[in-house]
């Protein structure tokens, strides 16, 4: 797929004007390896743990600039975990059209992880925060100047005390439309082996959000089954340890 998505690249960027040299030749010889720039490290390490929570979306934003850096060990284990190549032999507009839907459905649940940090770290350092003035300021920002951001302020204009983006009706509802989308999108490289790991989380998180009834139960049986680590009961009140058999 890189060098059709290339050739679009190329196609958008002559359309502005711009003399741009063949980009499937250019993706090649890139260097691959992203060292830490402040604006991603800074955000995905940190501080979260500082709110304790994660933001998996901006997390992982990073961790392939950290694998990256090790390229031999990436070699070794490329030769030891060989597969087949599964080439990709759909329609590639249609594809492209479908990539386009899930990465913007994927922006929306990472602003939504984004804003949920800002609102943490509100309520614990009592900063009196107002995300829609926030989306504002970032509208006029050098970097981030996305038009979803407007969207993004009429959430919280509307509802002030909004506890996820994901609440709003309107940001809600395009999620609803793409969701399917990020699905195909994210099993696409997975069958061919290339990873898509913010696209991944982003799906990660709106499936655990969404979720009713999460494993947690689980890891907390299984934290009192080895180290004793108690749990607590949704039918009754305290703490409980369970004498777990050997089998």
């Amino acid at each position: 797929m890189a060098p059709q998505i290339a050739k679009r690249g190329h196609e958008l960027y002559e359309g502005r004007g711009r003399a741009v040299q063949d980009w499937g030749e250019t993706e090649r010889e890139i260097r691959k390896y992203e060292p830490h720039k402040e604006t991603g490290a800074n955000n995905a390490v940190g501080v979260p743990e500082r709110m304790s929570m994660e933001i998996n979306s901006k997390d992982f934003r990073v961790r392939p600039g950290d694998l990256s850096m090790f390229k031999k060990e990436r070699e070794r284990a490329g030769a030891m975990y060989l597969r087949p190549v599964r080439r990709f032999t759909g329609d590639c507009d249609t594809f492209l059209e479908q990539l386009r839907r899930a990465l913007y459905a994927a922006k929306i649940i990472a602003y939504a992880q984004g804003l949920v940090l800002l609102l943490v770290a509100s309520a614990k350092y009592e900063y009196p925060l107002d995300l829609e003035a926030v989306a504002r300021i970032r509208r006029g920002g050098r970097i981030i100047r996305a038009a979803l951001l407007e969207d993004i302020g009429a959430a919280f204009r509307s509802r002030r005390d909004l506890p996820n983006l994901l609440h709003n009706p309107n940001i809600s509802s395009k999620v609803l439309e793409y969701q399917e989308y990020l699905r195909q999108v994210v099993c696409q490289p997975a069958e061919s082996g290339v990873p898509p790991p913010g696209l991944m989380v982003s799906l990660g998180y709106l499936d655990a959000y969404r979720g009713t009834w999460l494993p947690a139960n689980l890891v907390q049986a299984q934290r009192d089954y080895f180290g004793a680590h108690t749990y607590e009961r949704i039918d009754a009140k305290g703490t409980f340890h369970t004498e777990w058999e050997e089998k």
